[in-house]
């Protein structure tokens, strides 16, 4: 229901929040919320709205998300390491034999696991700040691109391309 406010009534609002969402400062924000939010998010408008009529109403919804758990964090991450790492072994075994140089299958092998490190490290890292969120979609990411590139290489070497061994 955003639209029913102005864009400096909303800028308001997030300023209020951004600066804590104190009680104290509640008073700068209370007449944009009586004035556009009560009339339907009251328990007297018969609507089943959560209400924002006071500080504690609104409050509630001003905190910020911080993510997972810490003890969900550590059984995913656990889980995630564990069996990633062990795919990334299986697809780098069977790319390690490729016949692509050297130096291209030492990087397309290694990268998935350091990609895996950045990107679980930023799930704990994003608790702390959340711009880390960005690290974690960019190891995913560099983890996907090697993965793919040592699949596709693997695969077209095996069945579309071949090795001549014969000489």
């Amino acid at each position: 229901m955003g639209d029913n406010i102005t864009q400096v009534q909303k800028e308001s609002i997030f300023q209020w929040i951004e600066a804590g969402a104190t009680e104290k400062d509640f008073s700068k924000v209370d007449g944009i919320f009586r004035d556009n939010c009560a009339l339907c998010h009251s328990p007297e408008s018969g609507m089943s709205l959560p209400p924002l009529t006071g500080y504690d109403e609104v409050a509630a919804f001003t905190g910020v998300d911080m993510g997972q758990s810490v003890k969900t964090l550590v059984r995913v991450s656990h889980v995630h390491l564990f069996g990633m790492s062990f795919i990334f072994f299986l697809t780098g075994g069977i790319f390690s034999l490729s016949a692509i140089d050297a130096r291209w299958r030492i990087l397309l092998i290694v990268t998935p696991f350091i990609a895996i490190w950045v990107d679980i490290g930023s799930w704990w890292f994003t608790k702390l700040r959340p711009v880390f969120a960005y690290t974690v979609i960019l190891g995913g990411v560099f983890m996907g691109l090697a993965l793919l590139a040592q699949i596709i290489i693997s695969l077209g070497e095996m069945w579309l391309w071949g090795r001549n061994d014969s000489k």
